[in-house]
C-alpha cells in the first residue's frame, strides 16, 4: 500500500466520523430540523394531523429558544424577564418536554434551563424529575432545581424532605437548600430530623442554615402558604 493510498484512507475515515458526528447531533437535536418535521408533514394523512403537527414544531422551538437564553451566561434581568414572558404564551404544554429535557438532555445549559423554566411554570409534574436532578452531575443544574423546587412551597416539602434521606450528599445538600427557601414551617422538622443522621459536613451545616430561615420566617407564614 503506497503512502498516498493511505493518507486518503485516513482522510475518509476523518471524513467519516465528522459526518457521523454531525449525524447524531442532528438526530439529538431533531425537534428544531426543518427536515424531521417536513418528513412528519408528508406522511401525515389528513390537514388536521398536518395542522397539528406545524403546531407541535412551532411549540417545540419556543421551548428549545427558551432554554437557550436561559441556559446563557447572561443573567440579564431584562431579557431573562421577556423569556419569562414568551414562556406564558407556551405555557403548560411545555412541561413535558421540559421534564425530558430536564432527564436526558446531554447538555448542561439546556437541563438548568429546563429546571428554571419549569420552576416558573410552577406546575406539580415538574416536583419529581427535579428531586431527581438535585443530584445531577453539573452544580448549576443542582442549584437551578433547587431553586425552582423552592418556588413550589408546599407542594415540594415532602418530596424534599424524601429526599434528605437520600444516598447522594449532593441530593441532600441542595433538598437542604430547598427547603431552607422554600417559606414553609412544615420543613423544620424533617430537616431537624435529618442532621441527626448527617455525617457529611458541609450537608449538616447547610441543613442547620436553613433550619435558622425556617425560624426567622414572620409569624404570618403558616404551613401551607405559598
Amino acid at each position: 500500500m503506497t503512502k498516498q493510498t493511505k493518507q486518503a484512507i485516513v482522510i475518509t475515515i476523518a471524513i467519516l466520523i465528522l459526518c457521523l458526528t454531525a449525524a447524531v447531533a442532528a438526530f439529538k437535536h431533531r425537534e428544531i430540523k426543518w427536515w424531521y418535521w417536513w418528513v412528519k408533514i408528508k406522511r401525515a394523512d389528513t390537514q388536521e394531523e398536518k395542522d397539528a403537527i406545524l403546531k407541535q414544531y412551532e411549540e417545540e422551538k419556543a421551548v428549545y429558544f427558551l432554554l437557550k437564553g436561559l441556559g446563557a451566561e447572561d443573567r440579564d434581568v431584562d431579557k431573562r424577564q421577556k423569556i419569562a414572558e414568551a414562556l406564558a404564551r407556551v405555557g403548560t404544554d411545555a412541561v413535558p418536554r421540559l421534564i425530558k429535557a430536564l432527564k436526558v438532555d446531554e447538555e448542561a445549559y439546556v437541563r438548568y434551563g429546563a429546571a428554571e423554566l419549569l420552576g416558573m411554570i410552577g406546575d406539580v409534574r415538574a416536583v419529581p424529575p427535579l428531586v431527581e436532578a438535585l443530584g445531577d452531575r453539573d452544580y448549576f443544574v443542582r442549584e437551578d432545581a433547587a431553586k425552582a423546587l423552592a418556588r413550589f412551597g408546599i407542594d415540594a416539602v415532602g418530596a424534599l424532605a424524601d429526599a434528605l434521606e437520600d444516598e447522594k450528599e449532593d441530593t441532600r445538600y441542595w433538598a437542604a437548600y430547598a427547603l431552607g427557601r422554600a417559606g414553609e414551617r412544615s420543613a423544620r422538622g424533617p430537616l431537624r430530623q435529618a442532621m441527626k443522621k448527617e455525617r457529611v459536613e458541609h450537608v449538616r451545616r447547610e441543613m442547620e442554615l436553613s433550619v435558622r430561615k425556617i425560624e426567622k420566617l414572620p409569624d404570618e407564614t403558616v404551613e401551607g402558604s405559598g
